[in-house]
């Protein structure tokens, strides 16, 4: 029997040694959070809140490889949502395939931890463009492999355009909440049709077309 695929996502910080301690906690705790709420996107994570290591570059792992992306942006948007100076960000390295151990952070082996490290220390070492999504797998089938790396240069493009505002809404979408409870919680409170303009203007309806699209055909 085939050993289950699994996601590992590794990420890190974008321009942390710009930033001061106050903000690099900020990140961090920004990535936790996300780390316990994006288990109601994709099921129970392997470590109960993402790990990090070198200060900067955190780590987690789940059993959902079609909603990868999905996870990816919901992190993402995780930091592209913080309000203020400077924009926060992370870049996002999926890797898809078996893992061997994975006790720890420090003790995971496998295909997928081993693609979505190197695919950040690509991501890192790359200038033009730089890249802050990537995706790789051994094990899914060429075509695959394109259409999800194609979505992950596109969906790149549009998240690196979105505001603060236009992230958080898109971000508390991707968590379940209608646009309604959206605006309830907007600080201040604003009217549905305003978080409408912020998803529409931040690209959601076609990125979400797009991750529906690969997440039904995805490989079972």
């Amino acid at each position: 029997m085939n050993a289950p695929l699994k996601v590992v996502l590794t990420g890190d910080i974008v321009d942390s040694s710009s930033l001061d301690i106050p903000q690099l906690e900020t990140c961090q705790e920004l990535i936790v959070t996300a780390a316990k709420q994006v288990e109601a996107v994709v099921g129970e994570i392997d470590f109960p809140a993402a790990g990090f290591f070198r200060g900067d570059s955190w780590q987690l792992s789940f059993d959902a490889p079609h909603l990868a992306a999905r996870a990816a942006i919901f992190f993402r948007c995780a930091l592209l949502k913080h309000q203020k100076n400077p924009r926060f960000d992370t870049r996002v390295s999926i890797g898809i395939g078996t893992i061997e151990k994975s006790d720890s952070l420090k003790s995971g082996q496998g295909a997928a931890y081993l693609l979505s490290g190197r695919g950040l220390e690509e991501m890192a070492q790359s200038k033009k463009p730089a890249r802050r999504l990537a995706f790789a797998s051994d094990t899914l089938s060429k075509d695959t492999n394109a259409a999800l790396s194609s979505f992950a240069i596109l969906a790149d493009h549009a998240l690196l355009q979105t505001t603060p505002h236009q992230a958080l809404a898109i971000y508390e979408t991707i968590r379940g909440k209608t646009q309604e409870e959206i605006a309830q919680g907007w600080n201040p409170k604003v009217g549905q049709p305003t978080i409408l303009r912020h998803l529409r203007s931040g690209g959601w309806d076609y990125l979400e077309a797009s991750l529906q699209e690969l997440e039904t055909n995805f490989p079972q």
